[in-house]
């Protein structure tokens, strides 16, 4: 009997391949997922169990059912599983050892799970069978669950057997994904298609992978590029190299005398990545679609590469439109009325005539109402010497002034919860406390992102402080335009700007002053190297 996986199986696999994958490229400490010991390494085996249990509890399916009916409750594996998920630590000794140890346990997982569809007389494989596999394993899924003191409802046996609703009656199979049998001769056009779209895949890659490297200067996106064209490779690698050789016909291809006006100019370099992502996700929606004709999970693989382009383009042209927007707004003024010396009005003009940029409302104790005026007078203000303005925590009133943006903390909405409210006009802040919130605020679509605390503040308390260290970090990895900010003053400015920062956000240094202009005047000098 030939056994065909489900398409919710297949799913399943992919995601949990896309998680060892991402590990493989990124290696963690050694921690978690091991039931025995928290320092404990896992072999592959282990891990691939691990990433298949995840992934069948975010996959609706049968599965999930045969769960619930063995009294687990998803949700709260699902939370459990997240507390292991940052960490998924591989014996092995370097990168081709990994691959080479994972593709052969998920070789195994798969055979193990057409044997349990074979003892239920199933002709294909479901995601029911990959669970029942994980538990005759009896491996990482069976030691973890004694680990957590969490207790079957029922013998494993049932968890293969014909799937059932609530009310007694049978479940639709999953859908069943079947070999294609297109005729031998019709084949070596699809290769010859899939040679090309491979390689102009690569090369849009390497195209945004070079100008993000090397005129952004954007260390962490370049290693995240790099991982995205590593996952292509492999995934290409699927394809048979001879039947993509042998079909190449470059002389005769007509596409290759076809060139558009709008091909031959660009007008900068982010005009290039632009054309070079659209070219990348075209490519990749051609290897998707054609190369279900050839393996079904190649394509299930490139899907998932097409949608973390889609992740990555948005937030490279965020950075992008952000550079832009804030170029030559290097000096951030937090405005706070209590902290004044003088009234707020005039404290502003005179930090605004000085060189300030970029003005936050940060009023925590004013009404609503009043609030509403204080921004309106601040907005007037601001755009007459062409700054600014943003609005802290409250996006409603941003939305209702027409700010240019709203800054939120690591505690408050979300980035895509604030353009819920907003639109996606205004700029949106991220106060970031290390280099992994940074990473994230980047990916989410942040327009600019707070680096702090660099210092004791008056104006906020943190239990421990980022220091001049993480602006070090952050200048070394991150294109994003960043502010260091907390209790940044004009006598230790210059030790900020040394370890790398080029924008400074303060509020005392500026509102507390006697003297606001010669304030923010000394800063914007600091910042200048003058």
């Amino acid at each position: 009997m030939e056994h065909f996986l489900t398409a919710a199986a297949l799913r399943v696999i992919e995601a949990a391949r896309g998680l060892t994958d991402a590990t493989v490229m990124a290696p963690v400490t050694p921690e978690v997922f091991s039931p025995h010991a928290s320092t404990a390494r896992l072999d592959s085996d282990q891990v691939v169990e691990a990433a298949l249990f995840w992934a069948l509890l975010e996959e609706e399916s049968v599965a999930h059912l045969r769960m619930i009916e063995q009294g687990l409750e998803i949700d709260d594996l699902r939370q459990r599983m997240e507390r292991f998920l940052p960490s998924l630590p591989f014996s092995a000794s370097d990168e081709t050892d990994l691959q080479s140890s994972l593709s052969t346990s998920f070789d195994r997982m798969i055979r193990q799970a057409r044997h349990e569809a074979h003892k239920v007389s199933r002709s294909e494989v479901g995601t029911e069978h990959l669970l029942r596999a994980l538990f005759e394993t009896n491996g990482w899924l069976t030691a973890w669950l004694a680990q957590e003191q969490i207790a079957l409802a029922k013998p494993v046996e049932e968890i293969s057997g014909p799937a059932t609703s609530a009310s007694g009656a049978p479940l639709e199979h999953e859908e069943i994904l079947l070999p294609e049998t297109a005729p031998p001769e019709n084949l070596t056009a699809v290769y010859r298609l899939l040679d090309a779209s491979g390689n102009r895949a690569r090369e849009g890659l390497r195209v945004i992978e070079d100008a993000v490297r090397m005129v952004r200067n954007d260390g962490w996106f370049s290693r995240e590029l790099k991982e995205l064209r590593h996952r292509l490779t492999t995934a290409l690698r699927m394809l048979p190299e001879e039947a993509l050789l042998a079909s190449r016909d470059t002389p005769n291809d007509v596409g290759t005398q076809i060139t558009t006006m709008s091909e031959t100019t660009r007008g900068s370099a982010n005009d290039v990545i632009a054309a070079a992502f659209k070219r990348l996700q075209e490519s990749l929606r051609s290897l998707e679609e054609y190369g279900k004709i050839i393996n079904g999970y190649f394509a299930s693989r490139i899907e998932a590469i097409r949608y973390q382009s889609y992740t990555l383009e948005k937030a490279v042209r965020i950075g992008q439109f952000s550079q832009k927007t804030l170029e030559g707004r290097v000096l951030y003024l937090l405005l706070s009325e209590k902290l004044c010396q003088r009234p707020v009005g005039q404290t502003l003009r005179e930090a605004l005539r000085a060189g300030v940029g970029i003005v936050q409302i940060r009023e925590k104790s004013m009404s609503d109402r009043r609030l509403l005026d204080h921004a309106r007078l601040v907005l007037d203000l601001a755009h007459e010497y062409d700054a600014l303005v943003i609005m802290n925590d409250r996006p409603d009133l941003a939305a209702l002034t027409q700010a240019d943006g709203i800054h939120v903390g690591q505690d408050e909405l979300t980035i895509a919860q604030v353009r819920q409210i907003t639109g996606p006009r205004p700029l949106v802040g991220v106060s970031t406390h290390s280099l992994q919130q940074a990473e994230a605020a980047v990916i989410e679509g942040a327009s600019y992102i707070g680096v702090g605390p660099t210092f004791p503040t008056t104006t906020k308390e943190f239990a421990e402080y980022a220091g001049l260290e993480y602006v070090r970090e952050v200048a070394r990895e991150i294109a994003l335009p960043a502010y260091a900010i907390g209790g940044i003053t004009t006598e230790n400015a210059a030790e900020v700007v040394a370890a790398g920062a080029t924008r400074l956000a303060v509020s005392s240094a500026i509102c507390s002053a006697n003297e606001p202009y010669d304030a923010a005047r000394h800063l914007m000098e600091i910042l200048n190297g003058a």
